[in-house]
C-alpha cells in the first residue's frame, strides 16, 4: 500500500502532524486543473489522507478476506541524509507503520534518490566524508541498512525496490 511519494503523504504520523496537513493536498495544476485542488479537508475532493482507523478497517478487512497488506513509505529517497535528525524521523515514521500494520513487512522504497540534491548538499558530503564512503550510493546503502538492522530489531524485515542499490547493503 503505496501510502507515501513525492507529491504526497497520506500516512497519519502522531509526531508529526504537518505531514497530512501540508503534504497531503496538492494544487491543481495546468495539466489537471480541476484535480487535486487544495479545497481543505471538508471541500469537494475532502481528505487526502488515510486516518488511523482508516488504514486499521483496510488492514482487518484484508486480513478476514486472506489478503496481506505490505505497508510503503519511500525512505530515504527524498530526504537529506547528512541531517543528524533523520534517522530518528525514520523511526518515528517506522514506528507508527509498524502500530498500524502487524505484517512482518516494511516496504521503505528506496528508489527515488535525490542524488543530484546530495551531491549539492553541504551536509550528504560532510556525512560521506565522515564515514568514509566512496560516494551517494554508498551513502543511500548505509542508510538503508541501518532501517533494515532497526526494523530486524523489532521482529520486522524491510522491502525495498530492486533498484535502490543493494550491493552497498551490508546486511
Amino acid at each position: 500500500w503505496h501510502l507515501t511519494d513525492t507529491g504526497g503523504w497520506r500516512l497519519p504520523v502522531a509526531k508529526y502532524p504537518k505531514l497530512t496537513e501540508g503534504a497531503a493536498t496538492r494544487e491543481a495544476d495546468r495539466f489537471r486543473p480541476n484535480c487535486c485542488q487544495n479545497d481543505g479537508p471538508t471541500g469537494k475532493y475532502g481528505r487526502r489522507f488515510y486516518t488511523r482507523e482508516d488504514i486499521r478497517e483496510v488492514v482487518s478487512h484484508a486480513r478476514e478476506l486472506g489478503i496481506r497488506v505490505v505497508p510503503e513509505v519511500d525512505i530515504p529517497g527524498h530526504f537529506c541524509l547528512g541531517s543528524d535528525t533523520v534517522m530518528q524521523w525514520f523511526k518515528d515514521v517506522l514506528d507508527e507503520v509498524m502500530g498500524l500494520f502487524p505484517d512482518e513487512v516494511i516496504h521503505t522504497g528506496g528508489d527515488e534518490c535525490q542524488f543530484q540534491n546530495w551531491k549539492k548538499c553541504v551536509k550528504c558530503q560532510a556525512r560521506i566524508k565522515t564515514l568514509g564512503l566512496k560516494d551517494e550510493l554508498a551513502l543511500q546503502g548505509g542508510m538503508t541498512g541501518q532501517i533494515a538492522e532497526y526494523l530486524a530489531s523489532r521482529g520486522r524485515r524491510m522491502m525495498i525496490w530492486h533498484n535502490a542499490y543493494v550491493e552497498y547493503l551490508d546486511l
